[in-house]
Formats: C-alpha cells, structure tokens, sequence
C-alpha cells in the first residue's frame, strides 16, 4: 500500500522550533526555508552537502569541484581527462555508497585506486562530509528529517557524540496517490495539452515531473518557449554560442585541407558570411579561390590556418579581434584550471578540452524564473503549488546495478520511498500518460505493481482512474500555432517522392529534419546528376557525344572540380571517362520507341546550353505527379513498358533492391532499410497504361566494372533488373512459367504435371499471400509426393542416397519458395499484392505525415534499429534518438547539485 508523505507544510510546522534541520533533499531544504516566518540566525533547512561547503570553507583554503580535481589529476598523471573523469565519477559513486574514501579501495583497480588516493589532497565537499566536525553545530539543536534516505556518506554529517532528533517524512497512514489519470492517445497529444494548461500568469507556479531520459522532453520545452513561458534550467558553457565556435575553429584547423563551406557555414558568430546554399558541398579552399571578392570567407580561411600551432591564449586573442567572437569568462577559467593558455594547440589537448566542454557540467548562469521540471529518476520533494506528472511509465524505474559496493535490497527500498513521496507533491497534482510508447502499450512504472501488490500490464486497473480526455487541438493546429515569427500556414503534404517516404519509413522525426533544411547537393549528389545530364543528352545525341567525348568530359570535370583536392582530379577524370563511355555504349545498342519532346526541353542541363541545342525526345527526365495515388518523381528515361534509372552508386542486386521495397519482407526481418523507388514507379507505370499492365525497372551501374574496365576488359553496362508480375504472389506459384523453373531446376518437379504442381502449390497459398515463411514445410511436403504419393525413389534420379536426393532435387524446389521473387537467380519479381501494400502504406503515411505536420514529428525508428539513429545525418542534433541514454538535457531543480552527488 501507498504509505502517505507529509507535505513541505506539514514537515516544517513539525520542526520549525529546531535550530537546523538537515535532510538531503536540497527541493525540500529550499521548500523548508522559504516557509521560515520569524526573524532568525543562520539557514533553517541544510542538506549535508550544503553543510559540509560550510564547514570547508573555515577548515581548508579552498574546495575542489570534481571538475578541477579531473583537471589537477589529469595533469599530475598525465592521463586523458576522458580516462580521469570516468575514474574520479566512480570513486564518487562509491564513495557515497560507503562514506569513506580508503574504502572504495576494496572496489577499485589499481590504476583506479592510486588516484582515489591522490583525491585525499584535493579537499572537496566529499572529503569534508567524510572529516566533518560536528562541533561545527555549536549548540544548535537539530532535527535529522528522513534520515532513512540518506546514504552513508551523508550519514558522516550527522551528530554521533550529541544527541539529535529525528522527524519522518511519512504519516503513518495509506492511501493510493493517483485520484485520476489523464490517458491521450500518443505522447505529442499530452504534450500539446500540457502547453495548452500552462499560462505566463502561472509558470511560477508549476512543475513537470518526467524523466529526463523522454524523447519528447527537448519537443515539451520547445513547445513551451514558443509559446513565451520561460523554463528554469542552467546555463552551461557547453551551450555558450561563443565556446562552441572558437571550438569549432580549431577543429577546422587540424583539417583545413578537407574543409567544406557547409562546416564553416555552421559557425553562429560568422553572421556576415553570405554564402550561397549551392556553395555547401565546395572545398573551403576552393570557394575562396573562385570568390575573390568575397573578403570576409578569405578572413576566416587565413584566421583557420593560422590557429594550428599558436597558443591557446594567442589563438582566443586572434578570433575575438579578427572575428568579434564573444568568448565566456568561465572558459578562460577553464583553459587556465588545465594549464593551457601558453601551450601550443595540439590535437592532443583539443581533444581534453573538448572532452570538458563537452562532457563535464561547467555552469555559467542559471533562469531562475519560469516552469520547473524535475527529473523522476532523482527527485523527491518538488516545491510548486500545480505539478504535472507525465508518463509514469517504465522509464519512472530507478535501475540499480548488481554491484559490490551498493546495498540492492536497500537501495530499492529508498527509490520505493521517493516514489511514494514525489507522487504527492503540490497542491493542485495532474497526472497524464499516453497510451502507446514504441508501438505498444505504455507499462507503467514497477512501482505501481510493488505498492498495488498485483501484477499491473496498463494504466486500465481501476486504481489509476483512467480518464480519456477530448483531445483539444485549438492551439496546436499548425494554421493557429503561435510561433515566434507569426502565425504558421496551414501544412498540408499532397504527395510524396520515394525518397522522403523512405526517411518516413526510417523515422518520421529524420523525414522532418530533412524537410527543415534547403536541398543541397553533396559530391555524390553532385556528380550523379552531371552523369544524368549527359545521359540525357546522349539520348538525344548520341553522335555529338562521341565525337565531342574530350570536350564535354572536361566540361563536366570542370562543373565537378571545386569538391576536389587538387590529388583527386586525375581520378575523377576517369571515372566521368567510364560512365560516359558506357552510357554511350548503352544507349547507342538500346532498342526503343522515342517519343518526341512536347515541351520547351531543358533548361537545367548545362550540356544542351553548351552546345545550344533543343532537348529532342521525351523519354528522359520524366516529371510524374499522381495527385490519386499521392506520389511523385522524376523517371531517367523509359521505354517499352520499362524504366531505366542510372545509379552512380556501387551496384544492388536483384535480391536486395526486392528486399528493401517489399514490405512484407521489411517488415518480416524488421528491417528500417526501406527503399520504395521501383514499387512506386511501377506503380504510376501501372496506373498509366503505359507498359500495357506489365511494367518492368531496370537499373543501370556505368561505374560498377570501372576496375575491369581500367584493366582493358571488354564490360558492358551492370544492370539489375525487376519485373512486375500482374498477379499476386500464389498466383504466380501456381502459373505456368514458375512450373517450368520447377522442372529446370529439380527433375523430381519434372516428373509432375502442371495439374499436379498446381494441386501441390494450393496447399500453401494462403500462407505464401500473408508473407509467411513456407519453404521448410514445403520440402517435406514435396519429399512425400514424390516418394509416398507418386513411388519414386533416389535411383530414378541418379542418386545413390536419399540425402543427395533431398539435397538436389527436394530442396532446390523448396527454395523456389523462400526465394519466390528472384526465382532464377537473375531478374526481380514484384507482385500485384506487393504493390497493393506499398499502395496502402503511401495513404496512411500520407495521413500520418499530415497529423504530424499540425504537432510534431515524433523520434520514432523503424523497429527501434538503433542503426537507424548511427546511420543518420541529424544525429547530432535529435535527442530521441536511440545512441544517447537521455537527452544531453539537464535541467533540475535549481538548488540540485550536480551529476556527481546524486544520491
């Protein structure tokens, strides 16, 4: 049962007659204080810690942070800073898990162990909670409130030679918490309505407790900007814009050779360099070269050069006088705390202070007005008057690990407690969840089944009190969203390219980043559209083509070479050389009908500007948009019913480029590797009439062989090619081209007639529709109609033992089944039904794109694949992502201390 907390109210009017009281809440001390009434000396409420700063600053010169004693050891030892910080965080650890420094020895490597001693001459607020002198306590009479809370090293501050008193944080009596719960559908609804209930009138007021390890925390606090209420959080340098540059440009300055536009765009202070989205992909080097008027790029690429091997002081005096860089006071401390300000830059001491920018809390101002939020895996006690509980789902457990040095047993029993008591704060609580996380339904926390007694799957037992409230989308619709710069129109998503359906498919939060941004061509992107362009080109004139080969190969090289280093241009040179020459070789023995350009032709393509010469075919460079089916693309050139598409990337094979565009296959191996080019253009060749119901994808690889080409080998254009099939997949299986592969393959199939082989095939085609995995079953089915129904034996086939028999002639047809969509090895197969469901998908993708569009795009990767998130261009800046534990956000309590003394 739910033992019932006291509230801040009831614990102060207890122990106000006391001359301190100390708990380790630092919420609660701060709740406490606030609520003194009388005129009095020295604070009412302390927390050890708090205490124990005291007490150093009369016993020692000064205190150690973690931070300066990461740096001092680091320096003695001559270790990494990212070796230190991990070493020093678990001598902490155990440290207030068993309230002596010389006992974490017993849990410590011995690498580990030499530094735990070392800590002993760096005094901190540890060390002197550990050597505190209780007559630091005069004669005050204090209170110890909650002491079955307290760890042992906060236990080291509590008076062991005067008496004291003790007030719990419990009743005595029991009740369930929870009267009622708000239960929305999705996460972004109960965020939308959180927004809605939060007003500038009561931000002071209120407090959201959640866990900070949420994907849709950062989505919350957006929201809540937006909207003008301010959020108390701490400012860290870590954020500081100016930190983050200067950073940046050294890094720039150990690869200015290889540095991009794009890398040098990203730097926030440069506000004066205008350039041009087309430039992104450019070499630094080579934009500054073309752009000579551009004075200001020229300023920043001499400033990049000549930080390598300067000082770090020199390096901060050069960008806050060349670029009127605005550098925080606390990263001089910094820079100075590990002893380089004179030493020259080095990739060696970058790397230590990018590791403390980065990873180690360094404050540099904190908001102390504005909405509260509290973490749920560490707070208790939460002083507002409205908090907002979200979630209370599995994410609310506090895991602890099986270690030596930490009491489990006791450890659970306290987060059991601050569970109990963090559900009970405030005086108006609202407590909201949403009923599916990851596609299934929400868990809700461990605790509830501890404290209930029984076995809780969902938050429908009647203790939770489910409500399912009318979702209002008044201020979240995006034509009535209030955004900073306006009002936002109204989104609606018509169509959608391939592409943007695979990011969808991927993650929807990836397909809303992409959208975010300008479309910009990398060098890949870059050189695949010049090999288009003189695909479609040759079409028109394959002639010209070959006898103005060197002309236009230097063209394009020229169009190609500011992404190159001045080494890669010979290189390159030869693999525009290859692709031309088997594209020419290509088109010039491709048998089709040409349809006759109706348009004005191209205008984009720099090779018929070039030669000043009109676009004469349509078969190129097709633009469709199927408003009925929602879709969109751009077709390479067509003909005869089939597609042809030029990769300028490695070749796929038949199999692969299948398994990535048939989602029942995606889905069968849980796989976020989705591509939907060849079923969606199959699908608007279909739905065009013009490939007579039997449309056909080929792709095409001109640099695929360039090895064997450079070797002389006589290579002729790679391909992969895919067939529609227009029926569904049992239907083909029981057709009479898929019997003949039968007998080509086994003459045990050959021994059957078509009738039979149908017979035989019905068997399994429910299942073969509904994806299933039927080829095993298959063997030992068709094994029996062999030998059982139809008497064969091994020796007519030649086969002196069963298992060659099973082997040769069995097994070869039941792989026909498990491989049903390239059942020769070569060509593709897509099927009506595939089609049906790659239709199906696009509608609800569209639907699901739109709803999104009026909220937000949630962090959603297919299947939860944490390579999706590895794999992903805005890694860097998504925080749901699944390669971060939390969300690099850690906004607390204002009086919380930092990551290192959490109990």
């Amino acid at each position: 049962m739910f033992k019932r907390s006291k509230s801040i109210k009831e614990i102060y009017d207890a122990t106000k007659h006391f001359g301190l009281v100390i708990t380790n809440d630092p919420a609660l001390a701060t709740g406490l204080n606030r609520m003194v009434d009388h005129p009095r000396l020295g604070t009412f409420a302390l927390t050890p810690r708090q205490i124990a700063a005291r007490f150093g600053a009369l016993a020692v010169e000064k205190l150690y942070t973690p931070a300066r004693i990461i740096a001092e050891l680091s320096r003695k030892k001559k270790m990494p800073v990212r070796m230190i910080d991990a070493s020093v965080a678990k001598i902490f650890e155990i440290w207030r898990n068993t309230g002596l420094l010389e006992s974490c020895e017993l849990y410590l490597q011995r690498e580990e162990a030499e530094l735990a001693a070392e800590m002993k001459n760096f005094p901190s607020v540890e060390l002197m909670m550990e050597e505190f002198d209780e007559s630091f306590y005069g004669d005050l009479k204090v209170c110890v409130l909650g002491r079955e809370l307290f760890n042992l090293l906060d236990l080291q501050v509590i008076p062991k030679k005067r008496p004291f008193e003790e007030e719990t944080l419990f009743t005595g009596e029991y009740s369930f918490p929870v009267d009622r719960t708000y239960a929305f559908p999705t996460a972004n609804d109960m965020v939308n309505s959180v927004v809605d209930c939060i007003s500038g009138e009561i931000e002071n007021s209120v407090s959201i407790v959640m866990s900070f390890n949420s994907p849709y925390l950062s989505t919350l606090k957006s929201r809540l900007k937006c909207k003008g209420i301010n959020i108390i959080e701490n400012s860290l340098l870590s954020q500081d814009s100016g930190t983050r540059d200067f950073m940046k440009l050294l890094e720039m300055s150990f690869l200015q050779d290889e540095l991009l536009v794009r890398d040098v765009k990203q730097l926030s202070s440069l506000k004066d360099l205008n350039i041009a989205d087309t430039y992104d992909d450019w070499l630094f080097d080579s934009y500054v070269s073309y752009n000579k008027d551009d004075k200001a790029s020229a300023l920043v690429s001499a400033l990049i050069r000549s930080l390598l091997g300067s000082s770090y002081s020199d390096a901060i005096a050069a960008v806050q006088s060349r670029l009127g860089l605005e550098i925080d006071a606390n990263f001089f401390s910094l820079t100075e705390m590990l002893g380089l300000e004179k030493k020259r830059i080095t990739e060696e001491n970058y790397n230590d202070l990018y590791y403390f920018v980065r990873f180690i809390d360094i404050e540099t101002g904190k908001c102390g007005d504005g909405v509260l939020f509290a973490n749920s895996l560490n707070s208790v006690y939460v002083n507002r008057e409205i908090v907002f509980y979200l979630g209370m789902d599995a994410g609310w457990t506090k895991r602890v690990g099986d270690l030596e040095y930490i009491d489990k047993k006791e450890e659970e029993r306290k987060n059991l407690d601050k569970f109990q008591i963090l559900l009970s704060q405030g005086i108006q609580r609202y407590y909201f969840t949403h009923l599916v996380t990851g596609g299934d339904e929400t868990i809700p926390c461990h605790y509830f089944n501890i404290l209930i007694d029984k076995a809780i799957s969902g938050f429908d037992a009647p203790e939770f009190g489910k409500v399912l409230p009318a979702i209002s989308s008044h201020s979240e619709i995006a034509a009535e969203r209030s955004c900073p710069g306006g009002v936002r129109d109204q989104i609606m998503i018509k169509m959608i390219s391939q592409s943007s359906l695979s990011r969808f498919y991927a993650c929807p939060k990836r397909y809303a980043y992409y959208r975010l941004q300008p479309p910009i061509e990398n060098p890949a992107m870059k050189r695949g559209t010049l090999i288009h362009n003189f695909a479609e080109f040759c079409f028109d004139y394959p002639d010209l083509c070959e006898r103005k080969f060197d002309e236009i190969l230097e063209l394009l090289l020229g169009e190609f070479e500011s992404y190159l280093r001045k080494d890669e241009v010979k290189e390159e040179r030869g693999i525009f050389r290859i692709a031309m020459k088997q594209i020419i070789s290509f088109i010039k023995g491709l048998e089709v009908e040409r349809q006759k350009e109706t348009g004005t032709g191209k205008l984009d393509n720099i090779l018929y500007k070039h030669f000043r010469k009109k676009k004469l075919y349509g078969n190129t460079e097709q633009w469709f948009k199927d408003v009925s089916q929602g879709i969109t693309g751009r077709i390479d050139l067509v003909g005869n019913g089939t597609i042809y598409d030029f990769k300028t990337s490695g070749r796929r094979s038949p199999s692969a480029i299948v398994k990535s565009s048939v989602l029942s296959m995606l889905k069968k191996k849980k796989s976020p590797e989705a591509d939907f080019q060849t079923p969606m253009y199959l699908l608007h060749m279909k739905r065009s009439g013009d490939a007579n119901g039997s449309p056909a994808f080929s792709y095409l690889y001109p640099l695929d062989s360039k090895s064997d080409y450079i070797l002389g080998k006589e290579v002729g254009m790679s391909k992969s090619a895919i067939r529609f099939i227009p029926m569904t997949l049992s239907a083909y299986m029981l057709s009479s081209e898929m019997f003949e592969i039968a007998c080509e393959k086994s003459k045990a199939a050959a021994k059957l007639s078509h009738g039979q082989w149908k017979e035989f095939v019905k068997e399994f085609s429910k299942r073969l529709d509904s994806g299933e995995e039927v080829h095993e079953d298959v063997g030992k089915q068709f094994y029996k109609l062999i030998t059982t129904d139809l008497g064969f034996t091994p020796g007519h086939f030649n086969r002196k033992t069963d298992k060659t028999f099973y082997e040769n002639e069995i097994k070869t047809v039941a792989s026909l089944f498990k491989d049903i969509r390239t059942p020769r090895g070569k060509d593709g197969l897509i099927f009506l039904n595939d089609i049906k469901e790659t239709e199906d998908y696009i509608k609800g993708a569209l639907n699901e794109m739109n709803e999104f569009a009026a909220t937000d795009f949630p962090n959603r990767p297919a299947f939860d694949k944490r390579k999706v998130c590895n794999k992903c261009d805005y890694l860097g800046i998504c925080t749901g992502n699944k390669l971060w534990e939390g969300t690099n956000d850690d906004s607390t309590d204002p009086d919380e201390e930092d990551h290192y003394n959490n109990n």
